[in-house]
């Protein structure tokens, strides 16, 4: 599940700016110079630290199947985990944040990978925690 639920998300999906299941969504990695803010709101404001390794292109992977479920009063949202990035070589690889393309680019979630990353001419893959990227509770 997502380490931080960036905090304008519940509004944006309260008045309709953000449907999770239409818009397009991609994830995007970042270099440990970000320190994660949770009132951070779109893209722009932590693009400065994007990874900008080799095998990476600027913006993230979309998502695929984005879903939304209800159960016992809990919401989850869930996508299918991301291709994974090929040959990938940098450095100070420590996030992967999830935003919204279709309004404003606006931010979604962010995951920290268990270490910082220095990838050398690897395959790098995320794979989802089983419960989904995250959930909210009524």
């Amino acid at each position: 599940m997502a380490d931080l639920i960036f905090d304008k998300l519940a509004y944006h999906i309260s008045v309709g700016n953000i449907d999770l299941e239409s818009d397009e969504l991609k994830i995007a990695l970042v270099k440990d110079t970000y320190t994660p803010d949770s009132t951070d709101e779109v893209w722009s404001d932590i693009s400065a630290n994007e990874c900008d390794a080799t095998g990476y292109t600027a913006g993230g992977k979309d998502l695929a199947n984005v879903a939304v479920t209800e159960a016992a009063g809990v919401t989850t949202v869930d996508a299918d985990d991301p291709a994974l990035w090929a040959t990938l070589t940098g450095t100070g690889i420590k996030y992967a944040v999830v935003y919204d393309t279709t309004y404003s680019n606006t931010l979604v979630c962010l995951f920290e990978l268990s270490q910082v990353r220095a990838p050398s001419a690897e395959n790098l893959a995320l794979t989802f925690h089983a419960d989904g990227l995250f959930d909210m509770a009524a």
